[in-house]
């Protein structure tokens, strides 16, 4: 048992010299910053003037289309003016391991690893997280691993127990023959799959039981799945942490979240780039990047007010006596009556607890720090299902809301108490689902109709305000693939990307924001789900030859299917009658009818197990009929 600490010695340790005074880290703001500065101009002048331009076309004549469409012009505008945050100062960082101090001046680490459902979070890939994290280039003696299983599984118990046994053969090879990758499932060629799931709950607890036992100095949260992919990490967390300059209000440090195993075409956009590494980077100039919830160190003090820090100091107990306390303080009602959740340890009240406590942090005046060395710190599973992908998002929608929509809001308070850039980006995360107003009730409906019952809702191609309108549907998407490109994506990876965004637009978002909207009406909905992580052979196959898996009888395969099926009716009734005045309409509708190729290949071509199931083809081909009867009296009352 490791002696305990107060967190006034805590912060001590976290203030080491660097050796020789010479930097621990280095900062760069992005070369290309000035010419997002110059686009983020010129398009913000484009969106007034189609703005403009929708205003007087409803002036004149007001109609129930017109007004759908200005309603989702202007989301559109407050999603990318929030955005345009993420752009206006984005930084690199670099690290120097090799100038920090002796390893007798290191913190000890606490390294926290969840688990709820050894169905769907296979105990052998758990105990391989915990092996990899145990097998850090770190003293042995400042190094605690806590593990967690909320669902209290047998098997997962007698996992560890042969993983315990395991390691004291284990870590010493590691050590002895330099390997790099030190989770024994990877390193022995072992296939797991499935995607990274939080256990907020259970790090909660954890953080009141480690500090009793070993109080250490910082804490490592890792997800069950992302295993350590660099041995020398938590020393690229250090040269932060003993930054005399900067560790004075560091809350965090946080390494992006990477995947292994992803196919040729990521056709799920797996590798989440956007939220994973390319926000993170514009967050980091204006004060850090947002808490992923894995993959993260943190100051034990930051998640402490300073009543907690003022109680803290404690002399040394007996070993049983700590025992005692630590499971008095993972009990679920240690918290009752306290601060904990709201000025203590990780804040609840929300499915992305992740999101909600490092918006707290930063409101509090903490900072944090993005990094991103070349070789990926940690590795783990992306979803290999389509309805696993949407489901997910679903859930990260509802959490957001739960932040968005507070009297703490990013938009307004987070604005006041942070910076205005960092309550931007705060801001888009927090309302990610709202992609769903303009894409899924309007984008993806309103020109289809509109074409097939010839009533046009854009200027025609010989009217100077189309050149206005293609401007910013080109520009939008140019820069959005030459940003992907440029942080070493593909274009390949970037189709697949942007696909996904409208799928989870007209599924996660919209089914999101209905389940957030039915629990603040007190309606009950579908509780938390753990990310399945277990597939079968035919399912891995699909996936490793880019064939999307739409076998489940799913709400969400509906929705897509009677959005596919409407685009390709109208783009056929567009060939067939071909008017030149709704150009803009058949270019949305052909680019809806190219980014639906999965779904038509799964209703009309495919026979295998991941086809469209019959009863979701039958809704769907229902729903597409109302639809056009809908739009018949839109666009002809």
């Amino acid at each position: 048992m490791e002696s305990q600490r107060s967190s006034s010695s805590n912060r001590e340790t976290l203030t080491g010299s660097p050796h020789l005074n010479a930097p621990l880290n280095t900062l760069h703001v992005d070369r290309c910053t000035p010419i997002h500065r110059l686009h983020a101009l010129l398009y913000a002048a484009a969106i007034l003037g189609l703005v403009y331009h929708r205003l007087t076309s409803i002036l004149a004549s007001f109609t129930f289309a017109e007004g759908c469409m200005l309603l989702a012009d202007l989301v559109l505008a407050f999603m990318w003016g929030c955005s345009r945050a993420f752009k206006w100062r984005p930084v690199h960082r670099r690290e120097f391991p090799d100038r920090l101090p002796e390893c007798d001046a290191w913190p000890k680490l606490d390294v926290f690893v969840c688990t709820a459902d050894p169905k769907k979070e296979p105990p052998v890939g758990v105990v391989s997280t915990a092996l990899s994290a145990m097998a850090f280039e770190y003293p042995a003696d400042k190094l605690s691993v806590y593990v967690s299983d909320d669902g209290g599984a047998d098997v997962t118990l007698f996992a560890f127990m042969e993983g315990a046994r395991f390691a004291r053969h284990w870590l010493p090879f590691c050590r002895e023959n330099g390997v790099q990758v030190r989770s024994p499932e990877v390193f022995f060629a072992s296939s797991s799959s499935g995607c990274s799931a939080g256990g907020g709950d259970v790090d909660k607890l954890k953080v009141r039981a480690s500090s009793i036992l070993t109080n250490a100095p910082l804490i490592l949260t890792i997800d069950c799945d992302m295993y350590s992919n660099d041995p020398t990490s938590p020393q690229r967390a250090l040269c932060y942490f003993l930054d005399p300059i900067a560790s004075s209000k560091l809350a965090y440090v946080q390494f992006p979240q990477r995947f292994q195993g992803l196919n040729k075409s990521d056709i799920y956009g797996g590798e989440m780039k956007h939220l994973f590494k390319m926000n993170p980077y514009g967050m980091d100039g204006f004060g850090g990047p947002n808490y992923l919830g894995s993959n993260t160190f943190l100051a034990r003090r930051a998640l402490f007010d300073s009543s907690l820090e003022s109680e803290s100091g404690r002399n040394l107990l007996e070993p049983e006596k700590v025992l005692e306390m630590a499971t008095e303080a993972a009990a679920c009602n240690y918290e009752t009556g306290t601060k904990w959740g709201k000025t203590i340890g990780f804040c609840y009240g929300s499915l992305t607890e992740d999101l909600h406590t490092g918006f707290w942090l930063h409101c509090e005046g903490w900072t944090s720090v993005f990094c991103d060395p070349p070789q990926a710190a940690f590795l783990g599973d992306a979803p290999k299902t389509l309805h696993d992908a949407l489901s997910q998002c679903k859930r990260w929608n509802v959490g957001q809301y739960e932040v968005g929509f507070t009297r703490h809001s990013p938009l307004t308070f987070g604005v006041r108490k942070t910076s205005l850039g960092l309550g931007l980006t705060y801001s888009h995360l927090a309302f990610w689902g709202l992609w769903c107003i303009p894409i899924n009730n309007t984008y993806a409906l309103l020109p289809q109709l509109a074409l097939v019952n010839s009533r046009p809702l854009f200027p025609k191609s010989s009217d100077p305000w189309f050149y206005l309108y293609t401007y910013l549907f080109v520009a939008a998407y140019t820069q959005d693939m030459l940003d992907f490109i440029y942080h070493k994506g593909t274009l390949r990876f970037w189709w697949s990307d942007q696909r996904m965004w409208l799928m989870r637009s007209l599924t996660s978002f919209t089914f999101g924001s209905i389940q957030f909207a039915c629990k603040q009406l007190n309606i009950s909905t579908q509780s938390f789900n753990v990310t399945n992580k277990v597939m079968d052979d035919e399912q891995i196959k699909r996936y490793d030859e880019g064939t999307f898996d739409f076998g489940v009888d799913s709400p969400f395969f509906v929705i897509l299917s009677t959005a596919a099926l409407l685009n390709l009716c109208a783009i056929l009734v567009g060939i067939f009658r071909y008017n030149i005045n709704m150009v803009a309409e058949m270019l949305l509708t052909g680019y809806g009818v190219a980014n639906s190729w999965p779904v038509y290949e799964a209703i009309f071509l495919r026979s295998d197990n991941g086809k469209m199931p019959d009863g979701v083809k039958l809704r769907a081909f229902f729903l597409t009929g109302i639809l056009f009867a809908g739009g018949f009296l839109v666009f002809n009352a």
